[in-house]
């Protein structure tokens, strides 16, 4: 089996990506375009360096970029596939784009792409080493369904202005329109009840399966596996959707995310259960928000960094030099993918 990573990244201090980035900029700044969704923590390269060392079975490392490339990359790697934009991008009206789920949209049209993937963003790491069978198993994605309905419908009622929130909810009406709940309990009772979910997990699924529709799922902040057929599916079952997420240059509610194709291969039943729980996301607003991200590090297998606009440019500076310094620590040796 040939197993594909595709990797979506930007250069948030580049000029020319910045001056196209003001020129389109609604005036109002949200969640959906804050400058922290762009900055530039200086961990990409360590992710290139865990792929080497802890992944080496990778088949090809698709990067996703607007012709942007960072200044230590080596093209001539022979796993790496620089991706434009405007290779992926059938309506090119729709570029420049500044909406990570209107490329996420378009993923697959990727060319040679593998029918087994893993989608990754820039601000995930690595840092054990991972088999084939965390991410694929008997030609199916591992996955967990656990549904939350309790902290869904809170959610939404303590931030109900939050893009992420919204665009959840949004793609979660559209699985209750396409399908029937109870059908797919019915036909798949093994996966919405499984002993690798715990307690927990069970009780979740077991209270929400007395509803009639899908509550929202739980998600963890990690590489992605996904088959590429689901995804033609999604595009050809929600192509107006899909269409007019791709024609947004920011993030808007009722964009479409990457995620429905997860939740299509949850209540299709094309997964095979594993709940994962190596893992950490953590959402850095402070320095000390940083240094103890650090101390993570040699825990987890999974990290990512989420930025947050109560962050000051002064701390991130900071912040982002403290990370990197670890993290070189840890990954000090060059990967096949840096000059």
């Amino acid at each position: 089996m040939d197993i594909d990573f595709v990797v979506t990244w930007v250069d948030g201090n580049d000029p020319k990506w910045f001056a196209e980035y003001s020129k389109y900029n609604p005036n109002q700044i949200s969640d959906a375009n804050h400058k922290s969704r762009f900055r530039d923590w200086g961990t990409f390269r360590y992710l290139f360096r865990a792929f080497d060392k802890f992944t080496p079975w990778v088949n090809k490392i698709h990067l996703v970029t607007m012709d942007q490339k960072p200044e230590w990359l080596n093209t001539k790697a022979d796993k790496l596939n620089l991706v434009s934009h405007r290779d992926i991008f059938l309506d090119d009206s729709y570029l420049p784009t500044f909406n990570s789920y209107a490329i996420e949209a378009n993923i697959n049209h990727i060319k040679e792409l593998s029918k087994y993937f893993v989608l990754f963003n820039d601000d995930q790491l690595i840092l054990k080493p991972v088999k084939t069978d965390e991410f694929f198993v008997n030609n199916l994605p591992r996955d967990f369904l656990i549904q939350r309905p309790f902290k869904s419908i809170i959610a939404k009622h303590l931030f109900p202005n939050n893009t992420w929130i919204q665009t959840v909810s949004y793609a979660m009406k559209l699985v209750n329109q396409q399908y029937d709940k109870h059908q797919s309990i019915q036909k798949y009772r093994d996966l919405y009840y499984n002993n690798v979910y715990g307690i927990r997990g069970n009780l979740l699924n077991r209270v929400s399966n007395l509803f009639y529709r899908f509550f929202d799922f739980e998600h963890y902040h990690h590489p992605q596996p996904y088959l590429k057929d689901v995804l033609d599916e999604v595009d050809a079952i929600y192509q107006n959707d899909m269409e007019r997420t791709r024609s947004h240059k920011f993030r808007q509610p009722d964009d479409l995310i990457h995620y429905i194709s997860r939740y299509t291969q949850l209540v299709t039943g094309r997964f095979v259960p594993q709940y994962n729980q190596n893992f950490k996301t953590v959402n850095i607003q402070s320095i000390k928000d940083a240094e103890a991200f650090i101390k993570l590090l040699k825990i987890y297998k999974h990290v990512c960094i989420n930025d947050s606009p109560n962050l000051s440019d002064e701390n991130f500076q900071i912040a982002s030099s403290l990370v990197t310094k670890r993290l070189d620590e840890l990954l000090p040796e060059k990967s096949s993918f840096e000059i």
